[in-house]
């Protein structure tokens, strides 16, 4: 008992598609992220990137599949290819604060850290509340010299979010 919609064949008529067949989709590119989480919990990067690329191929327009993919890029240190993920996944869902602060911590790592600032400042701006977001920004900060503003960044993060040892330790 499935539903179907009407899709145009090459010859102009509609041709049914099965619905059951989308979901079944859905299911299966759901399916890969997880397999990649678990296979990337266990330090298995390379068949998370697998699983993860199959996720992108079965649905390109979800973001998490990227994001996912993008962590498990960073853990191998091929930070182009995660920088890459990233900036896909925003192109696709640009409501989401965590994958701003994640490009930005990795822009921090190579040393960007105008363009760090600049994702920390718009997942603030998306998610006011967000203690990681500030902690990061104000690693870039502290990195360019800025000492207040870093310090400022990182008391803000300890007042968002008490037991976040990193800002402590960041904010000196």
């Amino acid at each position: 008992n499935s539903s179907s919609t009407e899709l145009p064949n090459d010859s102009g008529r509609q041709a049914p598609v099965d619905s059951d067949q989308e979901d079944h989709d859905t299911y299966t590119w759901m399916e890969e992220v997880r397999k990649g989480q678990d296979f990337a919990k266990r330090g298995d990067h390379d068949t998370a990137i697998a699983c993860f690329t199959e996720a992108i191929r079965l649905e390109p327009t979800n973001a998490s599949a990227y994001e996912s993919r993008c962590g498990a890029y960073a853990m191998q240190r091929e930070v182009t290819k995660a920088i890459a993920d990233y900036s896909e996944a925003i192109r696709l869902d640009s409501s989401d604060a965590s994958v701003y602060a994640s490009r930005g911590l990795t822009y921090v790592k190579q040393g960007q850290f105008d363009k760090a600032i600049a994702d920390c400042t718009e997942a603030i701006r998306l998610e006011p509340a967000y203690a990681l977001a500030y902690a990061h920004r104000g690693r870039a900060y502290g990195q360019q010299g800025d000492f207040d503003k870093a310090i400022a960044d990182c008391s803000q993060a300890i007042r968002l979010e008490p037991t976040y040892g990193d800002a402590y330790a960041r904010r000196g």
